[in-house]
C-alpha cells in the first residue's frame, strides 16, 4: 500500500523536530554546567584570600610601565607579558585588587563555553571536567595567568583543521598562547613546527602562509628576548621531580615509587591504545608535541600549580586528533576527572572554611595604624601579598616606586633590601615577615629576638593543595612597642 506523500513529509518533519529537540536538551545541559561553574567559582573566590603570586602579578601590572615590563622586570620574573597586560586593562577600568577573581572567572568561563559547545567529548566528561581541581580551583579561583590556557587551547582546537583557511586567526591565537606561560611557549613552538610540517607535506601554498610564518617567528624571538633572565639575576628555580601521574590522578605528596610505577603504566596504556587503534601517526604526534614540555618539567623547573598544564594539553591533542570518543581514552579521562573533582572539593572546602593566606587579615591590621607615616620593613618575598591591598608601596626598604618584590638576587641588591640584619635599626616601626620566607630563606635568623622591642602579631594561612597543606602562608607582624594600636 502506498503511503500518502503528506504523511511521509510529516514523518520526516517529525524526525527533524525530534533531532532539534535533542540538540536543545544538550544545550540546556551545557548551560546548566556553565551556570553552575560561574556560581560556584564566585562563591569560593569571594572567600579566597589571594596569595603572593597573585599579588605579585597584580603589582607588576599596576606599578610598572609596559616599557619597564618588557625591557627589565619580566627578565627577572620569568613570565611572558599577556597576563600583565590584561591586568593593566582591568586596572585602567577601576577593578580593585579584592575583585581580581572576576578576571580569571571570565576567561575560564569562556573556555568552558567553547569546550562544551564545540568539542565532541562524551557528555560525562563535559559535566566533570569544568569542576576538576586545576581548571576549577588552581586556574580560576586562584587568579593567575593560567586561566587563559584552557580558552586559548580550546579556540585553537576549534580551528586546527581550518588553520590554512584562517591563517590570521590561527596566528593570533598561537601568539597569544606563546605569550601566556613558559610551558605554553614551548608547546606553541611544537604546534608551529607541526604547522610547518603540514605545509611541506601537503604542499600548501607557501607564499600565502609566508607572512604569517614570519609574524609567528618574530613573536617567538621577541618574547624570548624580553623574558630570558638577566645576568644580574641569579635566581635559579629547582625542580621537585616530575611524574606524569601528578598531572592526572595522584596527589602531589604521594610516594615517588608509586607515582613512578603508575606513570610507566600510563605510558604503556597510552601506547597500547594508539597501536590497537592503528593510529601510529597520532601517537608520533602526541609524543612530538608533549616531549619538550615533559623534559622541561623533569630537567628544568615546575611547581605544584604547573601540574595541570599537561592535562590541558592532552585534552587539546585528543581533540585535534578526533580521539575524544575513544572508549579506552574516555574511560581514563573519566577516572581522572572523578579523582580531580575529589581534590577540587577537598581544596575548596578548606579554602572556604580557613585562611588560604594570612595577607588579607594582616592588611586589615595594618590599616588600624597611620601606616603612611610609619617606617615599615618587608622581609622576603611573601609580604608582597599584603602590599597589594594598598594603593601604593608600604615598605620603606623596597623601591618606593614599586610595590612588587624585585627578583634581582644579585648580592649587593638583595643584601641591601632584604637582609634581616638590617632589622638592627632601632627606628623601624613595623617589620613584616612571611613564615614561609622565615623557614626557607632565613633559617639561621631568629626573628624572636625582635620581641624584646616589638610586639608580635600572627596571621595564619596555608596554601592547601588537593588534600594537604602545601606550605605555610602565614605572616608575623612585629610592631614597635612605642606604637599604640589606638593611634
Amino acid at each position: 500500500m502506498k503511503v500518502p506523500a503528506i504523511i511521509v513529509k510529516r514523518k520526516g518533519m517529525f524526525k527533524i523536530m525530534k533531532k532539534n529537540l535533542n540538540i536543545k536538551k544538550e544545550h540546556i545541559i551545557y548551560g546548566i554546567i556553565i551556570l553552575a561553574f560561574i556560581t560556584s567559582t564566585i562563591i569560593i573566590s569571594k572567600s579566597h584570600e589571594a596569595w603572593s603570586d597573585e599579588a605579585h602579578a597584580w603589582l607588576l601590572a599596576r606599578d610598572a610601565s609596559l616599557k619597564g615590563l618588557l625591557t627589565y622586570y619580566l627578565h627577572l620574573d620569568g613570565h611572558p607579558a599577556l597576563w600583565h597586560i590584561i591586568l593593566k586593562i582591568f586596572q585602567y577600568f577601576g577593578l580593585p585588587y579584592n575583585k581580581i577573581y572576576i578576571i580569571s572567572i571570565i576567561f575560564s568561563t569562556l573556555g568552558i563555553c567553547v569546550f562544551e559547545f564545540k568539542s565532541k567529548y562524551p557528555l560525562i566528561i563535559k559535566i566533570l571536567l569544568p569542576f576538576t581541581y586545576f581548571i576549577f580551583y588552581q586556574y580560576t579561583v586562584v587568579a593567575r595567568g593560567y586561566c587563559l590556557l584552557f580558552l586559548l587551547l580550546c579556540l585553537i582546537a576549534t580551528i586546527w583543521k581550518k588553520k590554512f583557511d584562517k591563517p590570521l586567526l590561527f596566528t593570533i591565537l598561537l601568539i597569544l598562547l606563546l605569550s601566556t606561560e613558559a610551558y605554553t611557549y614551548i608547546f606553541s613552538g611544537m604546534l608551529f613546527l607541526s604547522y610547518l610540517f603540514e605545509i611541506i607535506k601537503d604542499k600548501h601554498n607557501i607564499k600565502k602562509q609566508l607572512p604569517y610564518i614570519i609574524l609567528i617567528i618574530i613573536s617567538f624571538i621577541l618574547t624570548l628576548l624580553y623574558v630570558y633572565p638577566l645576568k644580574t639575576n641569579t635566581f635559579n628555580p629547582h625542580s621537585f621531580g616530575y611524574f606524569i601521574s601528578d598531572s592526572f590522578i595522584t596527589p602531589y605528596n604521594t610516594s615517588n615509587n608509586f607515582k613512578m610505577a603508575l606513570s610507566i603504566f600510563m605510558l604503556i596504556y597510552t601506547v597500547i591504545i594508539y597501536l590497537k587503534s592503528k593510529k601510529i601517526n597520532d601517537l608520533i604526534m602526541l609524543i612530538f608535541l608533549l616531549a619538550p614540555v615533559t623534559c622541561f618539567y623533569i630537567f628544568r623547573y615546575y611547581n605544584m600549580w604547573h601540574l595541570g598544564i599537561p592535562l590541558l594539553l592532552i585534552i587539546f591533542i585528543l581533540w585535534i586528533q578526533n580521539n575524544e570518543k575513544n572508549m579506552f581514552i574516555s574511560a581514563f579521562l573519566i577516572f581522572t576527572c572523578v579523582i580531580q573533582c575529589i581534590f577540587s572539593y577537598k581544596t575548596i572546602n578548606y579554602d572556604y572554611n580557613n585562611n588560604y593566606s594570612g595577607s588579607k587579615d594582616a592588611a586589615k591590621f595594618i590599616n588600624k595604624f597611620d601606616y603612611k607615616d610609619l617606617k615599615i620593613y618587608g622581609i622576603g618575598f611573601t609580604p608582597v601579598a599584603i602590599n597589594a591591598y594598598f594603593d601604593e608601596n608600604i615598605y620603606s626598604n623596597w623601591n618606593k616606586n614599586i610595590g612588587f618584590f624585585l627578583w634581582n638576587t644579585s648580592s649587593e641588591y638583595y643584601l641591601h633590601n632584604y637582609n634581616p640584619n638590617n632589622l638592627l635599626n632601632t627606628d623601624i616601626d613595623m617589620i613584616i615577615v612571611g613564615d614561609f620566607d622565615n623557614y626557607y630563606d632565613y633559617p639561621n635568623y631568629d626573628f624572636k629576638l625582635l620581641e624584646s622591642k616589638y610586639d608580635a602579631y600572627h596571621f595564619k594561612g596555608h596554601l592547601y593543595v588537593e588534600k594537604f597543606n602545601y606550605y605555610d602562608n602565614s605572616f608575623t607582624i612585629y610592631v614597635s612597642k612605642k606604637i599604640s594600636l589606638t593611634n
